[in-house]
C-alpha cells in the first residue's frame, strides 16, 4: 500500500513541478517580451531600459522586504533557499522570483524553480506520508528531479539532477531513489509533451566534425570553462566589500545600487546580454561574424559582469543558464575561425570544465 501511495505521489510531483516549470517559464518570457520590447520598445529605446530597470527592480527589493524580509540578511546560493514547505512559500518564491527575472536580473530560473520544486515535493511528502521524514525528503528529491527533466526535456538530464542532488546532500544512491526518478522524470516528460513545451536553451543544429584542430579546441573550451569558475570566485570574492556593506542598508537604497550599475553594464553590453540569456544565443550566433572577436569577446565580459553583480547584489536567480550565453559566445569565437566546432558540443564542454572547477570553488551552485 505505501508503495503503491509513493508511485502515485511521485506521479503527481513530476506533473505539478513541469506544469510550474512551464507556466513560471511561460509568464517570465512573455511578461519580458510584452513590457520590454513591445510596449517600452528597449531595444532602440535604452532610456526606458534604464527607467524600467530601475522601477521593477524597485518593486523586487519592495515585495522581498514585504513578503520575505529575512532573506535580505542571507546570501542566496547558487540554487536559492528552500524555506519551510508550506503552500504559501511555494508562491512567495515563483512570485518574488518572477520580478527578480522582470526586473532584468542577469540571472536564470534555476535558483528560483529548485527551491519551489523541493518544496513541491516536500508538501506532497508530508500530506501522504504524514511525519515519514526520510520519505518527506525522498519527495524533495523527486521534484529536483523532475525540474531537470523540464528544463531540458530529457530524462537524462532528470538522472542527472538525481546525481546532482546526492552530490549536495552527501547521500548514497539507492534502488527506490532510481525507481522513483524514473516515475518523476517520465511524468514530467509526458506532460511537458502534452502542452508542447520546449526545452529552456535552443541552438541550431549543426554536425560536428572531429579532426585535430576541433578535439584542440575542445580542450581549450573546457581549460576555459575551468578559469572561467575562477574568475567568477574572484569577482564575488572582490564585491564581498560591497555585499558587506549593502546588506544591512535600507531595500530601496539596495534597490537604487543594483538597478544602477545594472543598467549601467546593459548600456555599455547591450540587449543581448539583458536576462538570462537564453533568448540571446541565436541572434547572437546570427550576428557572430558582423560582430567579430572583439565584439564577442565584449559580450562575454559584460555578460560576466552582469552575472556577477546580480547575483551579488541580491537578486534572485541562478548562474547555470546565463553562463550558457557566455560559453556559447565564447564557442561562437572558435568558430569565427573554423565552422567544424559544434556549437551544442562547445558548450557543454566548457560548462563540464566550468562544473568540475565548481567543485571546489563552490559558485555555480
Amino acid at each position: 500500500m505505501k508503495f503503491i501511495k509513493l508511485i502515485f505521489s511521485t506521479i503527481l510531483v513530476g506533473v505539478g513541478v513541469a506544469l510550474t516549470y512551464y507556466i513560471f517559464e511561460a509568464v517570465v518570457r512573455n511578461s519580458i517580451d510584452y513590457i520590454w520590447y513591445d510596449l517600452f520598445d528597449t531595444e532602440n529605446n535604452r532610456l526606458m531600459m534604464v527607467v524600467l530597470t530601475f522601477v521593477i527592480t524597485a518593486l523586487f527589493f519592495g515585495s522581498q522586504h514585504i513578503l520575505d524580509k529575512k532573506s535580505e540578511k542571507i546570501e542566496s546560493k547558487g540554487l536559492g533557499e528552500t524555506p519551510n514547505a508550506t503552500i504559501t512559500n511555494f508562491f512567495k518564491v515563483l512570485f518574488i522570483g518572477f520580478l527578480s527575472l522582470l526586473a532584468g536580473a542577469s540571472l536564470g530560473p534555476e535558483a528560483i524553480l529548485v527551491p519551489a520544486s523541493l518544496i513541491l515535493g516536500s508538501v506532497a511528502g508530508k500530506v501522504f506520508f504524514k511525519k515519514e521524514s526520510q520519505i518527506i525528503k525522498l519527495m524533495a528529491v523527486v521534484g529536483f528531479v523532475a525540474l531537470f527533466t523540464s528544463f531540458f526535456n530529457s530524462a537524462i538530464a532528470g538522472i542527472l539532477g538525481l546525481l546532482l542532488a546526492l552530490q549536495q546532500s552527501g547521500a548514497k544512491l539507492k534502488p527506490i531513489m532510481l525507481i522513483v526518478s524514473i516515475i518523476s522524470a517520465g511524468s514530467a516528460l509526458l506532460t511537458l509533451s502534452i502542452v508542447d513545451s520546449k526545452s529552456l536553451v535552443q541552438v541550431p543544429a549543426h554536425e560536428a566534425k572531429f579532426t585535430i584542430i576541433t578535439i584542440f579546441i575542445f580542450v581549450s573550451l573546457f581549460a576555459i570553462g575551468y578559469a572561467y569558475t575562477n574568475i567568477l570566485k574572484f569577482v564575488f570574492k572582490a564585491l564581498e566589500s560591497v555585499k558587506k556593506h549593502t546588506i544591512n542598508q535600507k531595500w530601496f537604497l539596495r534597490s537604487l545600487l543594483a538597478s544602477s550599475v545594472l543598467s549601467l553594464i546593459y548600456l555599455l553590453g547591450g540587449s543581448l546580454i539583458q536576462f538570462t540569456g537564453n533568448e540571446s544565443i541565436e541572434p547572437m550566433l546570427e550576428q557572430a561574424s558582423a560582430l567579430g572577436f572583439f565584439g564577442l569577446l565584449w559580450i562575454a565580459i559584460t555578460k560576466i559582469s552582469a552575472i556577477t553583480w546580480s547575483k551579488a547584489i541580491g537578486y534572485r536567480g541562478g548562474m547555470i543558464f546565463p553562463t550558457i550565453l557566455v560559453a556559447a559566445t565564447l564557442v561562437a569565437i572558435f568558430r569565427i575561425y573554423t565552422n567544424e566546432i559544434d556549437i551544442t558540443y562547445g558548450i557543454v564542454v566548457l560548462l563540464s570544465g566550468a562544473i568540475f572547477a565548481n567543485t571546489k570553488a563552490k559558485v555555480l551552485f
